[in-house]
C-alpha cells in the first residue's frame, strides 16, 4: 500500500501548489502526471488484479508523453517570466496526438484481449508484449520512446537553465535559480536510476522483480521531490512571501516587489516589446502574473506617470531613432506610426509633437 499512499500524497500536493500560487500551473500538471505515471506502473507490474491494469494500461499512454513538454513550459516560464503558450508551442504536442490516434484500434479490442495484455506485463513476458497487435509502434517501443523523450526534454531544460542563469533580466531572483537547479537535479537523478534499473531488468531478469524495485525507488524520490517544494516557500506561495516586512499600508508594495517588477519591465524594453500594438497592461499582467495593485502603484506612485505615457515615451524615442536613420525618406509617417506600435497616424503625430515640440515631418527638415 506504500506506493498508492505516496501517489495520493503526490496528487494532493499537485493541487496544493497551484492553489497557493496560480503561476505554478505547469509545475502542478507536471507533478500530477508524474504521480499518475508512478501509479500507472504500480497497477501494471505490482497490483495483483489485472482488471485495473487492463483499463489503464494503454488508455493512459498519451498522457505521459506530456511530461516532457510540461517540464519545458514550466522551466522556460520560470526563467523568462513568460507563461503564455504560443502557437509554435503546439509542436510539442505532436507525440501526444499521434499516440492518441494510435491507441484507437486498441480501445476497440475485446475485453479478453486487454486482460491478456495486462497479464503479459504482470509476468514481464517480453516476448508476448512484443508480439501484441498494436499499429505503428510496439508497447516496448512506446516505453523506450517515452523515457528517451522525457530525458531529452530534461537535458534541454538543464542546458537552458545554465545558459541563462548568468544573463541579466532572465532569472530575476537568486532563490529561483537555486530552486530550478535543485528541481532539475532531482529529476535527473530519478531518471538515471529508473533508466539504469530498467536496462538491468530487461537484460538480466525474466520477472517483474527488478522493475518493482525501480517503481519503489522512483516513487520515493518522486515524493521527496514533491515535498522539497515546501523547502522553497516562495515557489509555493509566490508573492505572499517576501524577505522584507510588509508596509503598514496594505496597498503599498515592498521594495523587493518593485525591484522585481522593474526587472521584468526592463526585459520588455530590451526586447522592444513596447512596439507591439497589443502591448498593454492586460498583456503584462497575464504573462508575468503580477498583481494589479503592484502594476498601478509602480506607474502612478513610483514613476509618477501612467502606463500609456511610459509606453509611448519608448515608442516615440524609437521613432526618433528611425527618423534620424532616414526612415521617412522612403516611408510615410503612417508607416512609421504602425512600425512603432501606434494604430493611428494622428495619435502618433500628436504624441510626437507633444514630446519633441515638432511634427515628424518638421524633424526631417531641421
Amino acid at each position: 500500500m506504500a506506493i498508492p499512499t505516496l501517489a495520493i500524497i503526490g496528487i494532493i500536493l499537485s493541487f496544493i501548489i497551484i492553489l497557493f500560487n496560480p503561476r505554478n500551473v505547469y509545475l502542478s500538471i507536471f507533478y500530477f502526471l508524474l504521480t499518475l505515471n508512478g501509479l500507472f506502473l504500480y497497477l501494471i507490474f505490482i497490483f495483483d488484479r489485472a482488471t485495473l491494469s487492463a483499463i489503464f494500461l494503454v488508455h493512459a499512454f498519451p498522457l505521459f508523453l506530456l511530461l516532457g513538454p510540461t517540464l519545458w513550459f514550466y522551466v522556460r516560464g520560470e526563467i523568462t517570466g513568460h507563461l503564455r503558450l504560443k502557437p509554435k508551442d503546439s509542436w510539442h504536442l505532436i507525440p501526444f496526438i499521434l499516440n492518441t490516434i494510435q491507441i484507437i484500434p486498441y480501445s476497440l479490442k475485446p475485453w479478453s484481449y486487454k486482460l491478456a495484455v495486462a497479464n503479459s506485463f504482470k509476468t514481464f513476458n517480453l516476448i508476448s508484449i512484443q508480439r501484441l497487435d498494436i499499429p505503428f509502434i510496439s508497447f516496448y517501443g512506446y516505453f523506450s520512446i517515452k523515457g528517451l523523450l522525457f530525458f531529452s526534454y530534461l537535458i534541454f531544460c538543464i542546458y537552458f537553465l545554465f545558459t541563462n542563469v548568468l544573463k541579466p533580466h532572465m532569472i530575476k531572483v537568486p532563490w529561483k535559480g537555486r530552486w530550478l537547479k535543485w528541481f532539475l537535479s532531482i529529476n535527473f537523478v530519478v531518471n538515471l536510476i529508473s533508466i539504469s534499473v530498467s536496462i538491468i531488468s530487461y537484460y538480466y531478469s525474466k520477472t517483474s522483480y527488478i522493475e518493482t524495485i525501480t517503481i519503489i525507488i522512483s516513487s520515493i524520490f518522486g515524493t521527496f521531490l514533491f515535498l522539497s517544494t515546501f523547502l522553497f516557500p516562495k515557489i509555493l506561495y509566490g508573492n505572499l512571501i517576501k524577505n522584507e516586512p510588509q508596509s503598514n499600508q496594505l496597498n503599498v508594495p515592498t521594495e523587493i516587489e518593485i525591484t522585481d517588477f522593474n526587472k521584468i519591465l526592463q526585459k520588455y524594453i530590451d526586447e522592444r516589446k513596447y512596439l507591439q500594438t497589443n502591448f498593454s497592461k492586460a498583456m503584462i499582467l497575464s504573462e508575468v502574473g503580477v498583481s494589479d495593485r503592484l502594476f498601478t502603484y509602480y506607474f502612478n506612485e513610483h514613476l509618477q506617470s501612467n502606463f500609456i505615457q511610459w509606453r509611448n515615451k519608448y515608442r516615440l524615442d524609437y521613432s526618433m531613432e528611425l527618423i534620424s536613420d532616414g526612415y521617412l525618406k522612403n516611408h510615410t509617417v503612417e508607416s512609421l506610426a504602425k512600425t512603432v506600435g501606434f494604430q493611428s497616424r494622428n495619435t502618433f503625430a500628436n504624441s510626437f509633437k507633444a514630446q519633441f515640440g515638432a511634427s515628424p515631418s518638421e524633424k526631417i527638415n531641421r
